[in-house]
C-alpha cells in the first residue's frame, strides 16, 4: 500500500500536468458561490422591502 501516493510517475510518463488538469476540470464543474447564494439574498431583500 502506498501511504503517500503522488502524481510524479503518471506525469513523467504522460508528459502532462495531471494535478493542473484535475483542478481545471473541477473549476469547470463548480458554479460560482455567488450564483448559489444569490436567490437567498434576493428573497431576504424582497422580504425587507415588503415589510416597509
Amino acid at each position: 500500500v502506498n501511504s503517500s501516493p503522488g502524481l510524479e510517475g503518471i506525469e513523467s510518463a504522460s508528459g502532462k500536468d495531471i494535478a493542473g488538469l484535475i483542478i481545471e476540470h473541477l473549476e469547470s464543474q463548480v458554479r460560482p458561490l455567488s450564483r448559489i447564494r444569490e436567490p437567498a439574498a434576493r428573497k431576504r431583500r424582497q422580504a425587507k422591502l415588503s415589510e416597509s
